[in-house]
């Protein structure tokens, strides 16, 4: 009986333990995403439509992934194999000039989408089939709010910081 109340008290333990590690990792990758989002600014000119231009997030994220990014794209030219790489998409189609930026990575066969609206790849893109899910996000970006570019280059600085299961679980 003594054992059996010493290995219970032990998995408690452990059960807190793992808890109180979870609470750390989500509030450091919470933090780094938020300082990104915070300093992207600095580095990103302001279109005249008040957002980011394909053109800036496409250089800033060639510096910052290297070959891992494959590309700024609009919703009807990205490519139909995102299971591997970076990838940041705009909603609207090449001839308009674009309203929302949202982002794939792919890491290992796995993908997860990112829009800082929440809305799912599905929603926003009928033909994009991803073997992963999107992530667990609460709505971080307000509505008149144009910071979404530099959100999907935090999201993908946390995939490739904390990996793509953390960047799920806690963006």
């Amino acid at each position: 009986m003594r054992t059996q109340s010493a290995t219970l008290a032990l998995k408690k333990a452990r059960n807190k333990r793992h808890k109180g590690l979870q609470k750390a990792r989500k509030k450091e990758v919470q933090r780094a995403f938020t300082d990104i989002v915070e300093f992207l600014p600095t580095v990103l000119p302001r279109n005249n439509h008040e957002g980011t231009a394909g053109e800036d997030l496409d250089r800033v994220c060639r510096m910052q992934f290297e070959s891992k990014f494959k590309g700024v794209f609009a919703a009807n030219t990205h490519p139909e194999d995102m299971s591997d790489g970076y990838y940041i998409i705009n909603t609207d189609p090449f001839k308009l000039p674009g309203t929302h930026w949202t982002a794939v990575a792919g890491v290992d066969g796995e993908s997860c989408f990112y829009d800082s609206f929440d809305r799912k790849s599905t929603q926003l893109f009928p033909e994009i089939v991803l073997p992963g899910t999107g992530t667990d996000l609460n709505v971080r970006q307000r509505i008149k709010e144009s910071n979404c570019g530099e959100r999907c280059i935090a999201f993908l600085c946390c995939v490739s910081e904390f990996g793509i299961h953390a960047a799920k679980k806690y963006l």
